[in-house]
């Protein structure tokens, strides 16, 4: 098979060349977080302070999930330079890391290749999939949520929340409550008039999706405002429902061909 040659001279891999079995080979230690999977695939030319970075920053604890997908190819002696993007995870958290990997054919097997340089590029870590927590139910009691120019004001309903390591960094509620939006910024006021008729925005609410940072969460939300209850398989139904609904509508992070996951 022939690779295809961009504009720019980039080498664009075949099906099954030796650097994408390589990435193949990469992206199963990875998974299965084996540091000793990944020694077979270096040359014993990588140098020690590139490998023990790369180490360091691809196995963590816990971590059982990995893709890894190519994204540049350049010639770079008898071997290539390559551009990889990975996500790695463990349990509902995640990094993305972007690696430049000197990759070259082993001197037994010249159809094989090994990494033999590694170079960190970006990353981006403390990425959460998040997922409502149906086994635990909550009643708001008069819960107040503050931020600049916005006010909710929850009388009373049904709570459910999303976990990461951190601690809660969601919370769905179905009830009565009210939003106050009344924004300092003179522009703002102008919108909010236009849309109300007044500088500031009033309305019930019925239903609606919270998220913070966990370590602010229990500064916002006290203890004694969200009580537990008597799980309802109905309200959990329900909750996730809306959850489903408006957690897409809320930051996400398009992953792209890394997974399918939000």
């Amino acid at each position: 098979m022939l690779a295809a040659t961009s504009v720019s001279g980039q080498v664009r891999p075949t099906q099954a060349d030796g650097v994408v079995r390589l990435l193949t080979d990469l992206e199963v230690a990875l998974g299965s977080n084996s540091i000793d999977e990944f020694a077979r695939l270096a040359a014993s030319t990588l140098p020690p302070a590139e490998g023990a970075a790369f180490v360091s920053s691809s196995f963590r604890e816990g971590q059982g999930f990995a893709a890894v997908r190519e994204r540049d190819r350049r010639p770079e002696g008898p071997g290539f330079k390559v551009l990889v993007e990975m996500l790695l995870g463990r349990g509902g958290a995640g990094h993305i890391a972007t690696w430049q990997l000197l990759v070259r054919p082993k001197a037994d097997d010249p159809d094989r290749f090994e990494v033999a340089g590694a170079t960190p590029v970006a990353s981006v870590d403390g990425l959460v999939k998040l997922e409502l927590d149906t086994t635990r139910q909550f009643v708001a009691r008069d819960l107040v949520f503050s931020s600049q120019g916005l006010t909710l004001h929850l009388s009373s309903g049904t709570v459910f929340l999303t976990q990461v390591e951190g601690g809660s960094t969601a919370l769905i509620f179905r009830g009565r409550g009210s939003m106050r939006f009344s924004p300092e910024d003179p522009a703002e006021q102008v919108q909010v008039r236009a849309f109300s008729g007044r500088p500031t925005l009033e309305t019930p609410v019925e239903s609606l999706l919270i998220r913070i940072s966990p370590q602010d969460f229990n500064d916002r939300f006290g203890t004694s405002k969200l009580v537990p209850v008597a799980v309802n398989p109905g309200d959990g139904a329900r909750a996730r429902s809306l959850f489903d609904e408006l957690s897409t509508k809320s930051y996400t992070l398009s992953l792209g061909d890394l997974t399918s996951e939000r």
